[in-house]
């Protein structure tokens, strides 16, 4: 256990109950089960366009003392008028999640003294678990150095890793109105796992992309 830091012994059954990692651009939050592990992606430039990009704020300063006036005066209703005078109201940007990325181990049957933890001096994040061979061990953290999120994966004694990784991209809070397309090249025992979401046309943003890196 992390000197400081919290601990659960049960896996998080949902993305609400998971423990977060990140460096302040990027963030992940690791949920699920020894079998099912699932990593949701986060960058903090990612909002859904909706034509507001180049939007500036309306020039009010010609305004604030006429507005101040009747406010002091009792006229609220009149003041706000003055002030609003010109300008619609415009919805902010929606943040939303990138992609889940899922590490699925079917194999994974028996799952003995389960813990997770996240360490606060690092910021990393970590799951182990034991079965007949020993115990595996799971950890990850956000690098502020490289800007990128790391992943290790470490069997039991003796065994391998067997495990298979896909994109979920059926999120709470991913608009349906987001593209994606993946790919997945292998190559001289190095393998890539790409996303590319693609915002709708007219919006001021293409999109985002995400890669995992498989060594």
């Amino acid at each position: 256990l992390p000197d400081r830091g919290i601990h659960d012994t049960s896996p998080a059954a949902s993305w609400t109950d998971g423990f977060l990692t990140g460096n302040g651009e990027h963030g992940a939050v690791l949920h699920g089960a020894a079998a099912l592990e699932k990593v949701v992606l986060n960058h903090h430039r990612l909002v859904l366009p909706n034509g507001t990009r180049d939007l500036q704020p309306p020039v009010h300063s010609g305004r604030l003392n006429g507005v101040r006036d009747k406010a002091l005066a009792g006229d609220y209703a009149g003041a706000h008028k003055d002030f609003a005078s010109g300008w619609s109201l415009r919805w902010t940007q929606t943040y939303h999640p990138a992609y889940e990325l899922r590490l699925s181990t079917p194999g994974m049957t028996t799952v003995d003294n389960y813990g997770r933890t996240t360490d606060y001096r690092t910021g990393e994040v970590g799951s182990s678990w034991t079965d007949q061979y020993g115990t595996w061990t799971r950890r990850a953290f956000v690098s502020r150095a490289d800007n990128v999120i790391v992943h290790e994966l470490l069997p039991a004694p003796g065994r391998t890793v067997d495990t298979t990784l896909s994109i979920n991209t059926a999120l709470d809070g991913v608009p349906t109105t987001v593209g994606f397309t993946t790919r997945a090249p292998l190559r001289d025992g190095d393998g890539y796992l790409n996303l590319r979401g693609t915002y709708p046309a007219g919006q001021g943003a293409f999109g985002y992309e995400g890669v995992t890196r498989v060594v």
